[in-house]
């Protein structure tokens, strides 16, 4: 028998966003549910419930043990605020378990709130060290959701460094890109992943280009989904304290067969018994949903690489035959698998899949053929995309709510005394009538007993731990009914009893709303353009390349100079703290506990669109400045400015942050958890969508990551006069692939940008400065 390293079971955190999935979830065997609302979570699109669902949602998952946590984990513009603090307070008195949360603005009002409230850091935070981790846990966070990216041992390290709970996914969806760090869908179609409306643009086809040369097509940024069924053994040392399976889109029939296995296979590794995984069961997860035709670990034991990515972006089920022959529409498929009538099949041929229904039995090795509206060619693969009797087995058990309560009892019965039950889980005892001498036909203990314990649809299942009834008794059978019917009132009542109270939210200022003068800001990102900013004459120069001499040039022109860290940083920053020893502050653009006496300014990618996000944010970091969201519209934004605001006018930014480097992947062939040979930041590497838009690809070779860049510039030196109207104190300007020439130019642009007038009457890109997003 195995030893479990831990005596912490992680609970098993289900996806539900209906009644439906929710019967489906805690019929399945789940500890805990996450949902969200009609509004403000982070699948606006999902069949969420209005607020009086919500509420008998929480009742019967508190009265059977179930904690729920509901999703409040987007990023909220100033004027929404008052709203989604309404929603969340309505919760609190509903007794919600907790909340999950991405805006460091809703965080800071619910802690002063709603104080008993605990508060997840969402995913949408992209936590992906322990520096960050213990961060939040200082902050007042209660449990942070780990970035999907993470590894075992990394996962492994937080959990043992750290005291806040954790959370890490171990099924479901993979976003391509780092979560929080994506904003594709928001600047191609203005739907903000940030505010819970991807478009899921990651899941079309794209081309890799270098320079004029194609390297690759299809679905270069669709991951498979993830699977760690078969690394439950493993999962249940780790420490931590929730494993949350992805799929709040997905059927209720989907939440029982994910749930039910990974209660089945998390079970028996805690307990120390064979959690191989059978055949079956391996078979049926991918069945009810996987992108093309299997499943993946992640990154659970390894890093990126092709093997992850899928050839198609939607359900594929399982493998089940192949077309022998062709005649016209009419196709004869050769099967592996038995098939039965309502069976669904698609047929993997090109330049696109067609499928049908199946209308008679077929066993494996049988011929069968199908009439198709297309064409198809003989080899192709066929697929099973709808199990009937899986799903039938499955919405069996999502129709009726039969998960119960198990509550311990005791019961006495005493001649001349109230016969009594005790319960002490809730410290109650409940009378009934009076006991009395049988004259005749006494009733025996086991009678009562069965009397009490016969709870048919209320939550509980009564389990007598204490007998103590005296022989000879009578008790009419009738009032044996009532007592039992208040038993099941009090605990209830005892469950669902609620103190709480919201408290009232103390208006405070922000730290700094002064006014001072506009004055440039610059970001780059290699050495040339670094000189070309010092030789121009900006305020501050965000870098993380530089030399003593850079650094003494921009001191005698009276330029700052900030080292920009990664955006992605595995391990810990004490290296970058070194590497800054000469700089003038640090340009922070993740969460961390970085122990440092140098000032610290804070990048776009903490994405703050209110006021009260700011507060928190000085409370934690006391920042020298701040970049405000590149979501917001000049507009919005405006109640966030002051002398310490930055606000980006100009650049490429990056629209997606992923491990799955396009050049290691597609060039490098990357795989099997290793590392790819192209360990350089040189190269003319772009991807492609169907309207032909071309996105520049960048990569930090150091920290394995690339990001893909907007395809043309922030360009807004045409709108300088509104944009000067408000008091934001640095105007932004972010260099990633332009020359030395070109920097020099634009900074000479926006110099005249914040100078008395500018004489520029054409933009480019606007990004969100003046059309906001969804």
């Amino acid at each position: 028998m195995k030893e479990v390293l831990t005596e912490k079971k992680p609970e098993i955190l289900a996806p539900t966003s209906s009644y439906e999935s929710v019967v489906a979830a805690l019929n399945a065997g789940c500890d805990a549910i996450y949902i969200g609302g009609r509004h403000f979570g982070a699948r606006a699109y999902a069949d969420n419930p209005d607020n009086e669902s919500l509420k008998e949602i929480i009742k019967e998952c508190r009265l059977r043990d179930v904690k729920v946590f509901v999703t409040v984990n987007t990023l909220y513009k100033q004027n929404e605020l008052d709203e989604v603090v309404s929603f969340v307070k309505e919760l609190y008195l509903m007794g919600v378990y907790g909340v999950i949360v991405q805006d460091l603005g809703l965080f800071y009002i619910i802690k002063k709130v709603c104080p008993e409230l605990k508060i997840s850091a969402s995913t949408q935070m992209t936590v992906h060290n322990v520096e960050a981790v213990r961060m939040l846990e200082k902050a007042g966070f209660d449990r942070v959701v780990l970035a999907r990216e993470l590894n075992e041992n990394e996962i492994a390290e937080i959990c043992a460094r750290s005291h806040v709970e954790t959370e890490m996914f171990i099924h479901g969806a993979l976003c391509v890109s780092y979560s929080g760090r994506c904003y594709l869908s928001s600047f191609i179609g203005g739907r903000s992943g940030n505010r819970g409306r991807c478009a899921q643009p990651c899941r079309m086809t794209y081309d890799f280009c270098e320079g004029q040369n194609k390297i690759a097509s299809g679905y270069l940024l669709s991951p498979k989904d993830a699977s760690l069924i078969e690394e439950c053994d493993r999962i249940v040392s780790l420490g931590v304290d929730s494993l949350k399976i992805e799929g709040r889109m997905k059927s209720p029939e989907y939440v029982y067969q994910t749930v039910s296995a990974y209660r089945k296979y998390i079970d028996l590794a805690y307990d120390g018994l064979n959690s191989t995984v059978s055949d079956e069961d391996k078979r049926a997860l991918l069945q009810i949903f996987n992108r093309g035709g299997s499943s993946t670990s992640g990154y659970y034991n390894g890093f990126a690489g092709r093997e992850m990515m899928s050839l198609n972006q939607k359900n594929t089920g399982t493998l089940i035959g192949k077309v022998i022959s062709v005649k016209k529409n009419n196709a004869t498929i050769r099967l592996e698998k038995n098939v039965i009538p309502g069976d669904g099949i698609e047929i993997w041929s090109k330049p696109e899949h067609t499928g049908t229904y199946l209308s008679e039995n077929a066993k494996a090795g049988e011929l069968i053929t199908v009439r198709l509206k297309k064409s198809v060619n003989k080899g192709d693969k066929v697929y099973l995309s709808f199990d009937k009797a899986l799903n039938d087995l499955l919405s069996s058990n999502c129709k009726t709510l039969t998960r119960r309560r198990r509550v311990d009892i005791s019961v006495k019965a005493h001649i001349g005394e109230k016969i009594t039950v005790i319960v002490p889980e809730f410290n109650t005892q409940v009378y009934g009538e009076m006991v009395t001498k049988a004259e005749n036909n006494p009733l025996e203990s086991e009678t009562i007993v069965s009397k009490l314990t016969q709870t048919g649809n209320t939550p509980f299942i009564f389990n007598i731990i204490a007998c103590d009834i005296e022989k000879n008794i009578f008790v009419p059978l009738a009032s044996l009914k009532e007592l039992k019917r208040n038993v099941v009132s009090v605990i209830e009542d005892s469950i669902l009893s609620n103190n709480r109270s919201v408290s009232e939210l103390k208006e405070e200022s922000i730290a700094d709303n002064s006014y001072s003068e506009p004055k440039l800001s610059v970001r780059v990102h290699n050495t040339e353009q670094l000189k070309a900013a010092i030789n121009e004459g900006v305020s501050r120069i965000y870098t993380s390349e530089y030399t003593l001499t850079d650094i003494s040039e921009a001191h005698k022109k009276g330029i700052e100079i900030f080292y920009a860290l990664p955006h992605i940083i595995r391990g810990g920053s004490e290296e970058y703290v070194t590497k800054a020893s000469a700089c003038d502050g640090l340009l922070l653009t993740s969460h961390t506990d970085l122990k440092t006496e140098k000032p610290t300014a804070l990048d776009y990618t903490f994405n703050i669109l209110n006021s009260e996000c700011i507060k928190q944010l000085e409370k934690m970091y006391s920042p020298v400045s701040y970049t405000l969201s590149v979501e917001g519209t000049i507009d919005e934004l405006m109640p966030l400015s002051g002398g310490k605001s930055e606000l980006v006018v100009y650049g490429r930014l990056p629209l997606m942050t992923t491990h799955q480097c396009p050049v290691g992947l597609y060039k490098a062939n990357k795989k099997n958890g290793k590392f790819c040979s192209f360990k350089d930041k040189h190269g003319d590497y772009y991807i492609v969508d169907k309207m032909g838009e071309k996105y520049p690809v960048v990569r930090d070779c150091e920290q394995c990551y690339a990001q893909i860049l907007s395809s043309s510039p922030i360009y807004v030196p045409a709108k300088a006069e509104k944009i000067k109207k408000y008091n934001f104190g640095y105007y932004r300007l972010e260099f990633t692939t332009e020359t030395a020439e070109t920097v020099k130019r634009i900074i000479r642009e926006y110099s005249a940008f914040i100078g008395k007038k500018s004489d520029f009457t054409k933009d480019g890109n606007q990004g969100h400065l003046f059309k906001g997003v969804l």
